[in-house]
């Protein structure tokens, strides 16, 4: 809990610091009114120039906003918003992984919701989990509590002597954030693995949408990101 706290302190000192130049001292053209199309002019030319896309403008795509992010961020310029987009790519391409272990608790007696063939004659014995989760803090602007999660559910099989224990398949991967986040939510499109012995690798694809109002015109804005991390299982022999 120390460590997180002392990360929540820094990267609050490092966030708030690149963006408040922007929110701080505005520059006397963006105190000016813009037109929605100037507006959406604008965050076109963000969305570009961070790799971002921009959502178009309809009813359907406002839905979907409303419905993944809890609050639109409201922006008093393009200034605010260019900030806001660039301190989200840098957070998110920040390497913050961290490698985590985990015992696996193995069942108390031969059977016990485990599948096998028969008894120590059984050529391999193996129990499904669905405990698997990965999770890593991860500074994201105007959300200091924030953490990265995959969740998986993984099997792992014993020989025919009930020891000798290892990772034999992996399944169901799921992601998402925990933690406070502003105008902001993920959606995972896709997830891969790979394991070996004692050791799960997880990635996932998907992306973050943002949900904004720049003086009043709603701006929605999607950016791709992938996210990689492992977990190491530590197991004891049964038997």
């Amino acid at each position: 809990m120390f460590r997180k706290f002392s990360m929540f302190a820094l990267s609050s000192v490092l966030l708030f610091g690149a963006v408040s130049p922007a929110l701080a001292a505005e520059p006397v053209a963006s105190q000016v009114t813009m037109s929605k199309e100037e507006v959406r002019e604008a965050a076109q030319a963000i969305a570009e120039k961070y790799g971002m896309e921009l959502l178009p403008d309809n009813s359907q795509n406002q839905g979907i906003v409303s419905e993944k992010v809890s609050e639109p961020i409201q922006f008093k310029s393009i200034e605010e918003l260019d900030a806001f987009m660039k301190a989200l790519v840098e957070a998110d391409k920040a390497s913050s992984s961290e490698t985590q272990n985990v015992v696996t608790p193995v069942p108390p007696v031969p059977g016990a919701s485990a599948s096998h063939d028969g008894g120590r004659e059984a050529a391999a014995f193996t129990r499904s989990y669905t405990d698997g989760q990965i999770t890593w803090y991860q500074t994201l602007i105007l959300g200091a509590w924030s953490w990265k999660n995959i969740y998986y559910n993984y099997k792992i099989t014993w020989d025919q002597n009930y020891s000798n224990p290892g990772l034999s398949g992996i399944s169901n991967i799921t992601s998402g954030l925990t933690g406070l986040q502003a105008g902001l939510s993920w959606t995972q499109t896709s997830a891969s693995s790979s394991f070996s012995k004692s050791t799960a690798n997880l990635t996932v694809k998907g992306y973050y949408l943002v949900g904004s109002e720049v003086y009043g015109v709603p701006i929605g804005m999607k950016y791709q990101s992938t996210w990689t991390n492992s977990k190491t299982h530590t197991f004891p022999n049964w038997g």
